[in-house]
């Protein structure tokens, strides 16, 4: 074959960079995340400082709780109509106003606590208005992410989380020299100055408009009808719920085991909390590689896990051990919580997506605060170490329950034995015989309403 004669040579494609490959090639995106990991890193310094300060000025571990019960109380009140706003308005305004509320209660906070006014109460107030924020924020992010990922939506859940857990990694250690240096008033004023960076950066991401027709046929009833037609969404709430309510108050044990178990005081809260941020980016790490849709099998198995972790941190014989049960809890926690959000965001109607996220984050965010003051006054009467360990008998049994009722509702059987649990697949799926019932109903109504038009066209020709 001579030279003429050869094909030709198939055109050179450019290698595209790792930064631009899968969802961070998508326009806005990696704007996005850098505005959160700062935005982050401020409120994390905001968080260690408030916790700290309520410490310093109450000596009640109750206290921190009553705050954290505070600044989610309104999710708890309000978040669905924050689902309502995040469907009827453009998500980045909305995320703009709320970092203006935050610029505010953070200015705020700083000038009382420079000035050596601050009182406890002034800090509940603060935590109020930070929830209000959060009802507006929260729907509004997760629909913003859902529209710059595409179809990347596991990737963006898992980066998104990530840099998160990035500034949740470095912003305990900077709010811990912050406060030893120069007080917690700066810790405030730093957080304050995070968030006016986030508006500016925010105010350039590329959102949607919601159609006109659609923004004025939004309302809370027909986006939670929407959840009718698909029972892993109801499903995954309940796992979602049992975990809120019993898991994810751990930084007031933190707290105790710090200061009256381990004697670090300051330093090892902010090291367990740093130490909690690295195991949930090893969680978004292991999240991120899930290709396919997850499963509800895979949430109950994480939360039991995650009940077994609990009772093993509970033996922990000294601040390093517990340290790496903290990572564990927290790689297992994030993992759950990530798989059950991208469940969540697969399964719904994209038109009802925020008001479905804004139940999904009531029910997170709301747990949490119902669950604060009771896990706050239950450290501080028993101490950390039983706390985790009736945290981790209650997780346990809850989650086997719930297992055995999702398994009975789907038909399936679960049979014990030496070489583990067989969970044994109905012939016909619950979903194919929901819909041979209302196939066989609609068949039905059809002959019922083909009979009343034949009785009508006989006593018409009757009467004629």
């Amino acid at each position: 074959m001579t030279a003429s004669t050869l094909p030709p040579a198939p055109p050179a494609t450019a290698r595209v960079p790792l930064w631009r490959r899968g969802v961070l090639g998508n326009p806005g995106y990696p704007r996005y995340v850098i505005a959160m990991m700062q935005g982050a890193t401020g409120w994390w310094i905001s968080r260690i400082a408030q916790d700290w300060l309520l410490l310093e000025l109450t000596g009640d571990l109750t206290a921190m709780g009553l705050a954290t019960s505070l600044q989610f109380l309104p999710l708890l009140v309000f978040g669905l109509y924050g689902g309502v706003l995040a469907d009827k308005f453009n998500v980045r305004t909305l995320l703009v106003l709320s970092q203006v509320g935050m610029v505010a209660v953070s200015a705020t906070l700083a000038v009382l606590a420079i000035s050596g006014t601050i009182l406890p109460w002034h800090i509940f107030v603060a935590a109020g208005l930070t929830g209000m924020m959060q009802v507006i924020e929260q729907p509004a992010r997760a629909s913003t992410i859902a529209q710059l990922a595409g179809p990347h939506i596991g990737q963006a859940l898992s980066l998104n989380s990530i840099a998160f857990q990035l500034a949740g990694f470095w912003g305990p250690g900077l709010s811990a020299a912050v406060v030893a240096s120069l007080g917690p008033g700066w810790a405030f004023a730093a957080n304050g100055l995070g968030c006016a960076i986030t508006i500016a950066l925010l105010w350039r991401i590329p959102t949607k408009d919601p159609e006109p027709t659609a923004a004025r046929t939004v309302s809370l009833r027909r986006g939670l009808a929407s959840m009718r037609d698909t029972t892993e969404i109801g499903w995954t709430m309940v796992l979602a719920a049992i975990l809120a309510l019993l898991a994810l108050n751990m930084p007031l044990i933190y707290a105790d085991m710090a200061n009256r178990q381990f004697g670090t005081g300051v330093e090892g809260y902010s090291l367990f909390n740093s130490v909690g941020a690295v195991g949930c980016i090893v969680g978004a790490l292991v999240s991120a590689r899930v290709s396919t849709k997850p499963r509800l099998r895979w949430l109950t198995a994480l939360l039991a896990a995650l009940a077994v972790i609990l009772l093993a941190a509970s033996m922990s014989p000294g601040w390093m051990v517990f340290a790496a049960m903290v990572a564990a809890l927290s790689a297992v926690s994030l993992t759950f919580q990530l798989l059950s959000n991208a469940l969540v965001q697969l399964a719904v109607d994209p038109e009802a997506r925020g008001r479905v996220m804004g139940l999904y984050t009531l029910i997170v965010f709301g747990g949490m605060s119902l669950a604060g003051p009771l896990v706050g006054a239950v450290v501080q009467r028993i101490g950390g170490r039983d706390t985790l360990v009736i945290i981790g008998g209650l997780l346990l049994i809850m989650t086997m329950v719930t297992a055995m009722l999702i398994a009975r509702f789907a038909g399936q059987r679960l049979t014990l034995s030496r070489q583990g649990v067989t969970i044994s697949e109905p012939a016909v799926p619950r979903h194919v015989r929901l819909a041979e019932h209302a196939l066989s109903d609609a068949e039905r109504a059809r002959a019922r309403a083909e009979e009343s038009l034949q009785r009508a066209e006989r006593f018409q020709a009757e009467t004629d």
